[in-house]
């Protein structure tokens, strides 16, 4: 008898400590939530909420931030519908913010392509482009950075395959560039080849950067087609022929 009394106490004792563990956690999360809305709304340029003429939809936020808890699709739904007013841009920096720093990478990926592709604007004609371009090129590591040269190949969306691509060239000419790893910088070398062939005149210098960087002189000189018909030497091949013309010299051979 006594022996069950004590199994039964402490059983008592394990679920109490567990109960408590679920509620702390619950409430540790709905503070982190708490403090990214606030950093979020504080986020918003400075003075936007007192000039009407650049404060659309602000008014809305903390209300939208509450709902959208567990729900980021409504922050998608307030970025797309507030696209065509150039007054809400403080509003919809706010909500860009909000879905950059949701717990999970995977959420705030989904949500931030969801994003561009509902907006009626493109990608290039949005005020916030460089925000939502920032936000992805800070997910691309590990399991991520695969699944978003995935997606610059093989995505269906055009627009969030296109601010993906810009993402990647963002994250490649950035000071983040040169922490990546030798498979890495092979890896997206030759996506951003691949890539060259079909892109726009006026995206191709910035893809060619991209393989000067990562890939080096040589490679973007190759892929520009310099040194295969004559207009510029490689630079491996300037530097062989100047090493043969002072070997010829010294060897007193014309």
């Amino acid at each position: 008898m006594f022996a069950a009394g004590l199994v039964a106490a402490l059983l008592v004792v394990v679920v109490v400590v567990v109960v408590a563990v679920v509620r702390s956690r619950r409430r540790d999360q709905a503070a982190r939530s708490r403090a990214r809305e606030a950093q979020a709304l504080a986020e918003a340029p400075a003075g936007a909420v007192a000039n009407g003429s650049a404060g659309a939809h602000l008014g809305e936020l903390p209300d939208l931030l509450r709902r959208a808890r567990g729900n980021p699709g409504l922050l998608v739904d307030a970025f797309a519908a507030w696209a065509p007013d150039p007054r809400a841009r403080a509003a919809r920096q706010v909500v860009v913010a909000a879905m950059a720093a949701l717990p999970q990478p995977g959420a705030r990926l989904a949500a931030l392509l969801a994003a561009v592709e509902a907006s009626p604007l493109a990608p290039t004609a949005d005020p916030l482009q460089p925000e939502i371009v920032a936000a992805l090129s800070a997910l691309w590591q590990g399991d991520l950075l695969r699944k978003g040269r995935d997606i610059m190949f093989a995505g269906s969306r055009p627009k969030a395959r296109e601010v993906v691509i810009a993402s990647f060239v963002a994250l490649a000419l950035s000071d983040r560039g040169a922490t990546l790893d030798d498979g890495q910088r092979v890896a997206l070398t030759s996506d951003f080849v691949d890539l060259y062939g079909g892109a726009a005149p006026a995206q191709r210098p910035e893809l060619l950067a991209v393989v000067r960087k990562l890939g080096g002189h040589d490679a973007a000189e190759l892929l520009s087609g310099h040194g295969l018909r004559g207009q510029a030497a490689l630079e491996s091949q300037a530097r062989y022929r100047r090493e043969l013309d002072r070997a010829r010299k010294a060897a007193g051979v014309p």
